[in-house]
């Protein structure tokens, strides 16, 4: 071993190497940083926050969607005296009912919505009665409006908040699924193939290979398809299709795996509206 025993400080062999530090000479050297001024810091952080979350939903005291797309008033203007009548009715004694429909939900890019139908009955004697039904609402592939009574709806905070919330809700509830499985259904007019993981225990087979759902749909196997029923249910395996008896919905088809046929569920309602076919 050598031992330099010059005294001459030697400036190179002192100085860090690039990508180290004086105190850690393992450390990475890290780029300067720049430091915004506080005020624009801010600024740029809201402006990232709102390019990063959805437009604000604008509601009334009620809840209900202050502004909605031009095909979602066209929808209601065609509903508004076939599935209810909004307006006012009294007489001279200041007795009468007021019904109004609201929206509190609509999806885009399927064309439908949630309303809320509300029947006011008012007597300046006693105090006003208010029911409520909700309803889907939509189009159907014949191009007409039609007005699907939703089973046990909830205005909840995820529907006050997100936009389309009410009509993924609405879907799940009324095709008996989870919202993730909406995508897969295929429909015809109020009665789907819903896919599910297995057959359930006990289903038989149907040996005819042929259903009759809610007295307007045909359902059939085809090819290597079968059909089961388990308890009041309908399920198909393989390829089946699903024709309307009165052919005003496109024939309905699944090629493979396992589906449970459902009629879509109704909600009751008090009367002062009435559900259209779908």
């Amino acid at each position: 071993m050598t031992i330099n025993t010059s005294k001459k400080y030697d400036r190179e062999a002192h100085q860090p190497k690039s990508g180290a530090s004086a105190t850690n000479p393992s450390a990475t050297c890290k780029p300067p940083r720049v430091i915004v001024p506080p005020s624009k810091s801010g600024k740029l952080a809201a402006d990232a926050r709102k390019r990063a979350s959805p437009p604000e939903v604008e509601r009334d005291r009620f809840g209900a969607l202050k502004a909605v797309p031009g095909w979602l008033r066209v929808i209601l203007d065609d509903l508004d005296g076939t599935a209810w009548s909004t307006g006012i009715e009294s007489d001279r004694r200041g007795r009468g009912s007021a019904i109004n429909a609201s929206v509190y939900s609509y999806s885009d890019g399927e064309m439908l919505a949630v309303v809320q139908v509300r029947e006011a009955v008012f007597d300046p004697r006693r105090y006003t009665r208010v029911r409520k039904d909700y309803y889907l609402i939509g189009r159907n592939e014949n191009g007409l409006a039609f007005a699907h009574p939703i089973p046990e709806f909830r205005r909840s905070a995820r529907v006050q908040r997100e936009l389309t919330a009410g009509v993924r809700i609405a879907l799940a509830k009324i095709w008996g699924c989870d919202e993730d499985d909406l995508s897969d259904i295929v429909r015809n007019g109020d009665v789907a193939f819903v896919p599910v993981d297995r057959l359930p225990s006990g289903a038989t087979l149907v040996e005819s290979g042929e259903g009759i759902v809610r007295e307007s749909h045909h359902l059939g196997a085809l090819g290597n398809g079968k059909l089961y029923r388990a308890g009041d249910d309908l399920y198909a395996t393989g390829r089946a299709r699903l024709d309307h008896a009165k052919h005003q919905h496109p024939t309905a088809r699944v090629r493979g795996g396992v589906w449970r046929v459902v009629a879509g569920g109704r909600g009751r309602v008090w009367g002062f509206s009435r559900p259209t076919a779908d």
